[in-house]
């Protein structure tokens, strides 16, 4: 009986070893995980790093825009700033 139960262990994970590496080797499983999503399909990994580079460039180029705006945004303040003493020095004086 021991035996049995071993040998049906080894059977069961081999199984779920098998179907967890649907996809051949340079593809990677897009979809199909999960109880909403069902199939999926095997993607070319280059096409991934190619996503994910383009991804990192508009992350760094957003964050550049974004510096931009709160450097115009500073520079705008004291400028206010400035136009708003002039103005109580002339309602004052």
């Amino acid at each position: 009986m021991k035996k049995l139960l071993t040998a049906l262990m080894v059977a069961s994970s081999a199984m779920l070893a098998f179907s967890a590496t649907a996809c051949p080797q340079g593809t990677h499983l897009i979809g199909g995980t999960g109880s909403h999503h069902k199939g999926g399909h095997c993607n070319s990994s280059a096409e991934k790093d190619r996503i994910q580079n383009g991804l990192k460039k508009d992350a760094s180029q957003t964050h550049k825009n974004w510096k931009k705006a709160e450097d115009g945004a500073q520079k705008n303040w004291k400028k206010a700033k400035v136009d708003a003493t002039q103005f109580e020095k002339k309602v004052t004086g």
